[in-house]
């Protein structure tokens, strides 16, 4: 594994309040995206002789309790906008924002802007800022959707780039703050970071999935691991065959997965394997048609045994065949060997806890595409193309 390299803004021991001192780095060395900044966000103020500020007030204040974690602010025309930073869900108090506005009641323009990590937050916050219209509840995933939108000013040599690339790969880190912006382990593989990943992607493509799939509308709630799949709603993950995807150290897959204990559809696989048969390779050969550029269509037996009824499978064995190889495509050779090794395998199911894995598996670097928001769309495509996969297996002959 890539060791990870220390990110400049990792130097803060104070996370809450330094997350809002690396923000405004960014957004003084970045002029552009702090203008874009305020407009997008209705910040109606002045621009002329800015300063940002955290940790110190521009003006002593009788009470020094309670302050805001940052200014943005011109003396000269007497407007002020206070950012309070929260990082942790339902931190956020209605006493502490009623001090905020007290302290900006001395300018003459001014706003309160709260960054916290919920994307909606408890109906007396919502209320509180329904009715103070100067000021803004923005989530840290909006804020960082927006940035990312925008950019940084120059290219990442340049200053104000380099610090934008450092900001967005340390906010990357915070899981429950931050959008799906593409596949990315620049620093190393991290299993916290991949099962952020999926987290954020399920919720992503969550509706699009049911649509492809309706039978299986329930998916997982507590990610262990990183992987998340679909299922028929009350079945279990080794009762009911189901869509899914799991993100790796070096590849993403997405997979139609048939576990050990579907006994019909083990059946429809082993009828529809039988040399007589032509629709199991018409499937399989349109889903190596379909594949994503730069991916693999595989087949693959995994065998598996429990330490205990709720204990995580152990994995023994794994046989993976490339449907490439099947047809004798990408240069491969073409060998009936290989389908009378699949039949074996099946007619000596009853003897193992064998899960069979139908679909792609996509390397990283030879899929870039993963690395930016379209991997959403690649992996739904995927899933479509997987379609009939499931039909095969579930459709009773």
């Amino acid at each position: 594994m890539a060791r990870r390299l220390r990110n400049i803004f990792d130097q803060y021991t104070q996370e809450e309040n330094h997350i809002t001192h690396s923000l405004f780095v960014v957004l003084t060395h970045n002029p552009r995206l702090l203008h874009r900044f305020l407009a997008y966000f209705e910040l109606k103020i002045p621009e002329k002789k800015l300063k940002l500020l955290t940790q110190t007030a521009p003006r002593r204040h009788l009470s020094r309790s309670g302050l805001p974690d940052g200014y943005i602010f011109s003396e000269d025309y007497d407007v002020c906008i206070a950012v309070e930073s929260k990082i942790v869900e339902g931190a956020l108090t209605i006493d502490q924002l009623k001090r905020h506005l007290a302290v900006l009641a001395e300018y003459r323009e001014s706003y309160l802007l709260v960054l916290a990590p919920e994307e909606n937050p408890g109906r007396d916050i919502q209320l509180f800022f329904s009715a103070n219209p100067a000021s803004r509840y923005i989530s840290w995933t909006t804020l960082l959707k927006f940035m990312l939108m925008k950019g940084a000013d120059g290219s990442a040599k340049t200053v104000g780039g380099y610090l934008f690339g450092e900001f967005i790969r340390y906010m990357e880190r915070k899981y429950h703050m931050t959008p799906f912006n593409g596949f990315n382990f620049d620093e190393g593989y991290d299993d916290g970071l991949a099962i952020h990943y999926v987290k954020r992607v399920s919720d992503l493509i969550h509706d699009p999935m049911v649509t492809i799939y309706p039978e299986c509308t329930g998916r997982r709630q507590s990610i262990g691991g990183p992987w998340q799949a679909w299922f028929p709603k009350g079945a279990e993950a080794r009762s009911a065959i189901h869509p899914g995807f799991g993100v790796a150290p070096d590849m993403l897959s997405c997979t139609v997965v048939l576990p050990n204990g579907c006994r019909k559809e083990w059946k429809n696989f082993s009828y529809h394997l039988e040399p007589g048969s032509a629709i199991l390779k018409t499937v399989l050969l349109d889903v190596y048609k379909k594949r994503p550029v730069g991916s693999r269509a595989v087949l693959s037996f995994r065998q598996r045994h429990y330490l205990a009824q709720r204990a995580s499978p152990i994995e023994d064995a794994d046989t993976r065949i490339s449907i490439s190889t099947l047809f004798g495509k990408d240069h491969s050779k073409a060998n009936d060997a290989w389908w009378d090794h699949l039949r074996n395998i099946v007619r000596n199911k009853s003897n193992y806890n064998y899960q069979l894995e139908i679909g792609y598996e996509m390397p990283y670097k030879a899929c870039p595409i993963l690395a930016n928001t379209e991997a959403t769309a690649v992996m739904l495509a995927a899933f479509r193309a997987l379609r009939p996969v499931y039909d095969l297996l579930t459709i009773q002959n």
